[in-house]
């Protein structure tokens, strides 16, 4: 190990080397405006520190920092999810069970299988929030393999680019999988990846027609004289190229989504890897809508 790879994973260990110094490090996270039981409403607490847990001191009801969170109830140490979480900031993904393996967060490969898969839902959910436009977007093909069976298929993927205004860079992205390529579809990747209102820039696809109806200023010609026709979605088409060289060879269909939230989350924290861990930990950490089930 590098001197400069040891001085990360020495920091790491002093701030989150056990499930005590986790504690403490993410209450703060878990509760930016000091805690708030969600019982009777007092903000009167104290903390049990042998179990740690906080406990209210009107009605006793205890609460660790990852009750009602996304990681509630998923039966891993809390240094072990937050050393999985520092690792998959750190890389380049796609995530691979090895990662996890070798770096010793756990000894089963099914338990490491399983961290990729909700490591990339925690990816998507940070990442879920409106592009402001105008964007440039288009749709692209991905040969993957067939679940079960011999062969592949092509999916039809959706990508959106925030471009700014104004000579202002801002190169967001939004990349999502359609069931199928029609105009309700990719309106409806729209109305969840884009600012109502917002612009969107693409070559005339009957694809896109929806848009207008669905509050979208649509634009399918080329924009005005002065931008430059060779460079019409040259960065969105940019972006799927990137995408296409960093998946894995012929992902399995059901899991392309998740590989997409993991691409779009690395490109839209600017590989940079204490920002992407950052928000990692507090997403991982917020309250999860009792509707969702995506990290059981």
């Amino acid at each position: 190990m590098n001197d400069g790879v040891a001085g990360i994973e020495d920091r790491f260990l002093e701030f989150y080397g056990t499930d005590e110094a986790c504690f403490r490090a993410l209450n703060p996270v878990r509760w930016p405006g000091g805690y708030i039981c969600p019982s009777c409403s007092s903000r009167q607490s104290y903390i049990l520190k042998r179990r740690l847990l906080v406990r209210c001191l009107e009605c006793k009801h205890e609460a660790s920092v990852t009750s009602g969170t996304y990681l509630h109830h998923t039966h891993l140490h809390l240094k072990d999810w937050v050393r999985a979480l520092h690792i998959a900031s750190r890389g380049p993904g796609p995530l691979t069970p090895a990662d996890f393996l070798q770096a010793r967060v756990t000894d089963r490969y099914p338990t490491a299988l399983e961290l990729c898969s909700r490591i990339r839902k925690l990816m998507g959910i940070a990442e879920a929030h409106w592009l402001l436009g105008p964007v440039q977007a288009d749709l692209m093909k991905i040969e993957v393999g067939k679940p079960q069976a011999i062969g592949s298929r092509n999916a039809s993927v959706i990508g959106a680019i925030d471009i700014g205004v104004g000579g202002v860079k801002i190169e967001r992205i939004r990349l999502g999988v359609l069931s199928t390529a029609h105009g309700a579809k990719v309106a409806s990747f729209f109305i969840s990846a884009l600012k109502p209102g917002g612009m969107v820039m693409s070559a005339d696809r009957k694809e896109f027609s929806h848009l207008d109806g669905s509050g979208f200023n649509y634009s399918p010609e080329l924009p005005p004289k002065s931008f430059n026709k060779h460079k019409f979605l040259s960065e969105i088409r940019a972006v799927f190229g990137q995408a296409e060289k960093w998946l894995p060879k012929k992902v399995k269909y059901i899991k392309l989504g998740e590989y997409l939230d993991e691409f779009v989350f690395r490109h839209n924290q600017d590989h940079n890897p204490e920002a992407a861990f950052n928000t990692l930990l507090k997403t991982a950490l917020k309250d999860r809508p009792r509707a969702f089930r995506g990290l059981p």
